[in-house]
C-alpha cells in the first residue's frame, strides 16, 4: 500500500453547474488533479492526490471552526484499520466552509466523498483533529511529522 493515496468525489447532479462542483473540490483540497467521470448513469467530479498537504486546508478549516473534537469522533466513527473517509457538504465547501455531514440526508445536492487510504489512520486522524481542552488543541502535530508517521508505519 502507498502511504497516502486521497480520492474525493463529488457527484455532478442535473441541475448543477459542473465547474461549481469542480470548484467545491478546489476550496477544501489542496494539489490534486481533476477529471470528470462517468460510472454508469453518473458523472463525478473526481479528485486525487498522492500528498497529505491536499488536506491543509481542511486542516485550517476544521481549527478556523472550532469543532475538532466532534469532528475526531466523526473521522474515527468512519475510519477503518487503512482508510480514513469523510463526507463534507458540497454547497458549504463551494462557499470555502467544511462542514461534515452523512453520505446523503444532509446535502440535497450529494456529499463530498473523501477517503484517504494510508498506512496510519489513527496519525492521520491525530494530525487533523488533534485531542482538544476547553476547545483548544492539547497537542498540535506538523505536516512533518504526518509524514514520518505514515513512512514508520509502512515498514
Amino acid at each position: 500500500m502507498s502511504e497516502f493515496k486521497l480520492i474525493a468525489e463529488a457527484e455532478i447532479r442535473p441541475t448543477e453547474d459542473e465547474e461549481k462542483v469542480e470548484q467545491a473540490l478546489r476550496n477544501v483540497l489542496m494539489e490534486v488533479s481533476i477529471e470528470k467521470v462517468q460510472k454508469g448513469d453518473k458523472v463525478y467530479m473526481v479528485a486525487k492526490s498522492d500528498k497529505p498537504e491536499s488536506l491543509l486546508v481542511i486542516h485550517a478549516k476544521l481549527r478556523e471552526s472550532a469543532i475538532l473534537e466532534a469532528a475526531r469522533s466523526y473521522l474515527k466513527k468512519f475510519s477503518s484499520d487503512n482508510k480514513v473517509i469523510m463526507y463534507l457538504n458540497k454547497q458549504a465547501a463551494f462557499m470555502g466552509k467544511i462542514s461534515l455531514c452523512t453520505p446523503e440526508r444532509e446535502s440535497s445536492l450529494g456529499p463530498i466523498k473523501i477517503e484517504v487510504e494510508c498506512s496510519n489512520p489513527e496519525s492521520l486522524i491525530d494530525w487533523l483533529t488533534p485531542h482538544t481542552r476547553r476547545g483548544h488543541p492539547v497537542r498540535e502535530y506538523g505536516l512533518d511529522w504526518l509524514k514520518k508517521s505514515l513512512k514508520s508505519e509502512k515498514q
